[in-house]
């Protein structure tokens, strides 16, 4: 895989421009007050279809070997769910568009799970820089999944193919490591078109 890297001097912009979505709400009440993007603000309502990554796009070792530190103090790569398939979320506490989507993601997880799928939640340190914030908020919305903050490797590694100024942003990533969907925002028929290819990795045991 190849790596596009900013031409910004400070790295921690790179994650900034890499998570941060304009058309998220960093007024909310309940969040701390994110570093101010560097794009122009645009509507919150995404495009009727997905954005689709480079279907099959297999990801680098460095990525699936990059650490999620989580909130409750553990570990985790994406390497040690090569048996699963996952969904990657890039989201923030207080963006609109990640609220409306977490609820659809629990639904997800909590309808295949037994099949073998995990939702893994990251975030950055540049929109969620208090840990116990995003710990009251994974208690407010009683998300099952594990939350963590991911390191450069995983964030521009998952987005070197396209947009990386927006959240939230799901990858689908099936049992042999590649993306094989990218959805950025949230809305439309996005639950349903997400459910679907959810289900359609499960039921490839080949990965073909």
């Amino acid at each position: 895989m190849s790596f596009i890297i900013s031409s910004r001097p400070r790295l921690a912009l790179v994650f900034l421009a890499a998570l941060s979505l304009t058309a998220c709400d960093p007024g909310a009440q309940s969040a701390p007050e994110p570093a101010k993007p560097a794009v122009v603000e645009k509507p919150a309502k995404p495009a009727p279809n997905p954005a689709r990554q480079r279907e099959g796009l297999a990801l680098a070792e460095n990525v699936l070997a990059s650490p999620i530190k989580t909130i409750d103090g553990k570990t985790l790569k994406l390497a040690d769910y090569k048996d699963k398939v996952l969904i990657v979320n890039f989201w923030a506490t207080w963006c609109g568009p990640c609220r409306q989507e977490i609820p659809h993601l629990i639904t997800l997880r909590q309808e295949f799970k037994d099949e073998g799928f995990e939702v893994i939640g990251v975030t950055h340190t540049s929109n969620d820089p208090d840990p116990e914030t995003v710990k009251e908020f994974a208690q407010q919305f009683k998300i099952p999944y594990p939350i963590g903050y991911g390191e450069s490797n995983l964030i521009l590694g998952l987005q070197a193919d396209g947009v990386r100024n927006n959240i939230p942003q799901s990858f689908i990533i099936s049992r042999q490591g590649k993306v094989i969907q990218r959805f950025v925002g949230f809305g439309g028929d996005y639950p349903q078109t997400m459910r679907k290819m959810v289900q359609e990795a499960l039921n490839d045991k080949a990965g073909d």
